[in-house]
């Protein structure tokens, strides 16, 4: 990991750490913040989302709560495995993307796409933060061994 990615990750791992202490209402208020985000996104970009959102008539903006979500359809394994492509976003470079497979242990596995951000916050944030949680030291050495191609990393940065 560069230094470059080293602050990205110390600053996700901070923001996690912080918002946990959020009051019920300023916690309530972020979560709506990022839900219409992660909307507005997916309603442009995402193939499946943005029809879905086009032939509801679905507007980001309607969407004030996680109740607000009952409006869209439920997706299940066997609809992301028709067509996974649709489900994929066609912004950003998918060269960058990480990926990984659910088990299968219900039948076929399902493959997932992460970004570069999300899976810094997926994979090493969120689990900095639980480590922390149960009284881990911040600043305590942890080693985290994955192997990447070094031109792949080099070119997420």
């Amino acid at each position: 990991m560069n230094s470059k990615q080293f602050i990205k990750l110390f600053a996700i791992t901070l923001c996690h750490l912080h918002t946990q202490w959020f009051s019920t209402e300023r916690l309530i208020s972020h979560q709506r913040k990022k839900l219409r985000k992660i909307l507005a996104h997916a309603f442009m970009h995402v193939p499946f989302y943005r029809d879905i959102s086009q032939q509801l008539k679905i507007n980001v903006h309607e969407i004030s709560s996680i109740s607000d979500l009952k409006s869209l359809p439920a997706v299940t394994k066997e609809t992301i495995q028709e067509d996974p492509q649709r489900f994929l976003s066609l912004i950003g470079n998918r060269k960058l993307w990480f990926s990984s497979k659910s088990s299968g242990s219900t039948g076929e596995p399902v493959q997932v796409y992460f970004d570069p951000y999300c899976w810094l916050t997926s994979r090493y944030a969120l689990k900095l933060r639980s480590l922390y949680a149960m009284g881990f030291p911040v600043w305590g050495k942890i080693v985290v061994v994955r192997i990447v191609e070094s031109q792949i990393l080099q070119d997420q940065w």
